[in-house]
């Protein structure tokens, strides 16, 4: 759903569309992730803003953040000679690809330890339980 990015009128777009897949989503009985994209390659101004739409849709959707977006720039300055970007400047390369999955898969990994520790469903060799 990156759409909002490209204006304030697509924006409100973008926020109905979330809230209609989350209520798809719960109703199906699972968690909402909001990816929080990137802003195109010429416009990283635009960053700030989008993560502001995010964060404001995974606090009312009470949904888990893969903050993509908000990393993306501060790993662009780590490592300039890392093309995250495809050539049209807006699609992910195959390394902007594999940062935005370990970001997503992090996020996902946090929620789910959290939500055993909270229902203390840990790993414990003493009731049997196995790594696999």
């Amino acid at each position: 759903m990156r759409i909002f990015q490209r204006g304030c009128q697509r924006k409100i777009g973008y926020v109905s569309a979330a809230k209609e897949l989350n209520r798809w989503i719960k109703a199906a009985g699972a968690r909402t992730v909001i990816y929080a994209t990137w802003a195109m390659k010429d416009q990283p101004g635009e960053q700030s803003r989008m993560d502001h739409v995010n964060r404001t849709l995974v606090e009312e959707l009470n949904a888990i953040y893969a903050p993509v977006g908000e990393n993306w720039w501060g790993y662009q300055r780590f490592y300039p000679q890392i093309e995250m970007y495809e050539s049209d400047g807006a699609h992910a390369s195959a390394n902007g690809a594999e940062f935005a999955a370990k970001i997503i898969w992090t996020a996902i990994e946090s929620d789910l330890t959290k939500r055993r520790l909270d229902r203390r469903e840990l790993y414990d060799p003493a009731r049997g339980d196995d790594w696999e």
